[in-house]
This record gives structure tokens, C-alpha cells and sequence, in this order.
């Protein structure tokens, strides 16, 4: 499938907050065949990594806050989510429906078709 830099541009803001993923979801929403799958795939990958950013912080808030030796977990999580959002960007300039690595399947599989 060649991707045009339109669609590759949706993918890419999917990645960038939760903001540009709510923009790039409206984005998305009149594309139609292989375009509209292409940003289906990033945005289901991105509101996946967005989700699991957002619980492990919760349970490092709960871990840090009781015990607070553990204040580094933070530091942890922020690096693996760069790391995941990392390889989503590279996948969508690339124009590939790439997996993020040991998330990415468990997200597609989550989110089956959903945007698509």
C-alpha cells in the first residue's frame, strides 16, 4: 500500500498528545479503503500507548506515594513511553502499519477494527 503524505500526516499527529490523536480521529473520519486503514492502524496504536501511559502513572502515583524509595519508577515509565511513542512516529513517517514492539499486538487485538 503506498500512503500519500496527507495520511501519513494523520498518523503522525495521532502520536503527538491526546489532543492531535482527537485530531487526527476527525481527520480520519472522511477517508475511505486502504487511507482510512492506514490511520485506523496508528490511531488504535496510539490510543493504546496513550492508555497505558496513562495507567502505569497511576500505579506509580500509588507505589511512589506509599512507598517513596521508589520515586524513580516515574523516570522509568516516562522513558518507555518515549520509547513507545518513538516507534509509532517511525512506522507512521514510514508509511507502515509497523507494531509498536511487545504492546503492539496486544493493542490490535484490543482494539480489533475499531476506527476502521
Amino acid at each position: 500500500m503506498k500512503t500519500n503524505s496527507q495520511d501519513k500526516t494523520v498518523a503522525i499527529v495521532a502520536y503527538l498528545t491526546l489532543i492531535g490523536f482527537i485530531i487526527a480521529l476527525i481527520l480520519n473520519a472522511n477517508r475511505t479503503g486502504d487511507n482510512k486503514r492506514f490511520n485506523a492502524f496508528h490511531l488504535r496504536q496510539s490510543l493504546g500507548v496513550f492508555i497505558i501511559i496513562i495507567i502505569l502513572n497511576i500505579c506509580a502515583g500509588i507505589i511512589t506515594s506509599i512507598l517513596p524509595i521508589f520515586s524513580f519508577i516515574s523516570t522509568i515509565i516516562w522513558i518507555a513511553s518515549l520509547i513507545m511513542l518513538v516507534f509509532g512516529l517511525i512506522g507512521a513517517v514510514n508509511g507502515e502499519e509497523k507494531l509498536i514492539p511487545i504492546v503492539g499486538e496486544p493493542i490490535q487485538k484490543a482494539f480489533g477494527n475499531t476506527f476502521g
